[in-house]
């Protein structure tokens, strides 16, 4: 079961929050279940850092059809997950021709093990699966032959993914990318017109613009400060997210093998942009979309760490699970980019890649199977036949939200809600 809260139990005060509250509302369905909205309200819900974007128009759907059951929710976000993966293997097919059976690595980036949180912890779809989806798509975007169909697909595309989860980041590297496209069109390319890319370019940075109207400052953690006391850390922390993300343990030896990944990322990106001037279409698509992904990894990595470093430097917070399918797109354009080497370098650098997908894709007992399945049961069974939140929280050894934030924000006036209306764990 995962329920999100309000701070107001009437709509008219819920707008007052919205627009007076110096903090964006956390409780990404108050919009679409507990105060609906209208839906370009919905899609603009601030949640956090973030806005909902096209995440509060598959909740809606999902929850209406399914009375609101988060295990439809969790298969939901599943099956995005599972159509982006799709979406990769048909944009590996675009840049390079054909499929192999070295891309059975792509599925494995998609479903390493330390994403479980993606499925089991609160399921919202804007945070992770979806703009992953959008990520994958915007590539495909890229691959189009003619400027009349692709500008409207890269725009479109950027625009849902500025405004889905942390999607947002995608909004700083479109308009970098039209812009050099149109540069490199205006110098380079005979009997081009560049000015498709320039419109393109100003539409984006109109989009990105857009989503900062009315925008409220969320920091990522109650202790953020910038700069932090400590700069170097910031590079620390992300050497633990990078190596959490292929399953590396400890503390360590985690800092150093995401340095060296970090630094294979940005040597990678350097080879890039050196390619991206090449006149040969086919080679400059394929780097840019490689820069596309791995640019969008690092910049999440590099926010993050600026507002979750004050957290300190353990790797279960700078790894945590439903942070890493952001990384995904990052490491899927390193295999790309490994796909594009010659001779022995790339047949070793394929071989390395499988080897720590597979480590890293191998059960290990990181959401210790059945465990928190049964917990919320439990603790759904406790509540249907007492109604007591603080009693089930004892009986079961779980909460569905921590205290004492669960009383600040009327958990028991939101169950109540789901059982009037015979929602969630009180439908029939």
């Amino acid at each position: 079961m995962s329920i999100c809260w309000s701070q107001a139990t009437d709509n008219t005060c819920y707008r007052e929050l919205q627009r007076y509250c110096p903090r964006p509302s956390r409780h990404f369905n108050d919009p679409i279940l507990f105060h609906p909205q209208s839906l370009w309200l919905a899609f603009r819900h601030q949640h956090g850092p973030h806005r909902q974007g096209l995440g509060a128009l598959v909740g809606l759907l999902v929850g209406y059809f399914s009375h609101w059951n988060t295990r439809c929710e969790a298969f939901a976000v599943g099956a995005i997950v599972v159509i982006a993966s799709l979406c990769a293997l048909w944009l590996k097919k675009r840049l390079y021709g054909s499929l192999s059976y070295w891309d059975a690595i792509i599925p494995m980036l998609f479903f390493m093990r330390v994403q479980w949180e993606t499925y089991l912890g609160t399921t919202n779809p804007a945070h992770g699966s979806l703009p992953l989806l959008l990520i994958m798509l915007y590539g495909l975007a890229w691959t189009c032959r003619s400027d009349v169909l692709k500008y409207p697909l890269v725009l479109v595309l950027n625009f849902l993914a500025i405004y889905t989860g942390f999607g947002l980041f995608m909004g700083l590297i479109t308009p970098a990318l039209l812009a050099f496209d149109g540069y490199r069109k205006f110098k380079s390319v005979p009997q081009s017109n560049p000015w498709y890319a320039m419109v393109a370019c100003a539409v984006s940075v109109a989009s990105l613009a857009h989503f900062f109207g009315g925008y409220v400052e969320a920091p990522a953690a109650d202790c953020f400060s910038f700069p932090y006391a400590h700069p170097t850390q910031y590079i620390l922390f992300m050497n633990l997210m990078f190596a959490r993300f292929v399953g590396v343990r400890g503390y360590y030896f985690p800092m150093v093998a995401g340095g060296l990944m970090i630094l294979g990322f940005l040597a990678v990106l350097f080879v890039r942009l050196r390619r991206i001037l090449s006149l040969r279409k086919e080679t400059r698509i394929t780097s840019l979309v490689i820069i596309t992904l791995m640019s969008f990894s690092l910049l999440f990595g590099t926010s993050t760490a600026i507002g979750r470093v004050c957290l300190g430097l353990d790797i279960n917070v700078a790894g945590a699970s439903r942070y890493m399918i952001y990384l995904v797109p990052g490491f899927l354009g390193l295999y790309f980019h490994a796909l594009s080497l010659g001779g022995r370098l790339r047949r070793y650098s394929l071989y390395v890649f499988l080897a720590l997908s597979i480590l890293a894709s191998f059960p290990s007992g990181v959401a210790h199977k059945g465990r928190i399945g049964q917990a919320r049961l439990d603790w759904k069974n406790c509540y249907l036949k007492i109604e007591d939140i603080a009693q089930c929280n004892e009986l079961a050894s779980t909460q569905i939200y921590p205290v004492p934030k669960a009383e600040a924000t009327r958990l028991k006036d939101k169950l109540n809600f789901l059982k009037n209306h015979q929602l969630n764990l009180f439908a029939k």
